[in-house]
């Protein structure tokens, strides 16, 4: 079954990246907006 996950990177291991990668993106989206 390798559905829209395997085709968005979001399988196994990248979702681990993913994680780190959207935590990044917010952090810089607080400090524009709060910093």
């Amino acid at each position: 079954m390798s559905s829209k996950w395997d085709i968005e990177g979001l399988s196994g291991n990248n979702l681990e990246f993913w994680e780190v990668k959207m935590e990044a993106i917010l952090m810089e989206i607080v400090k524009k907006n709060f910093g």
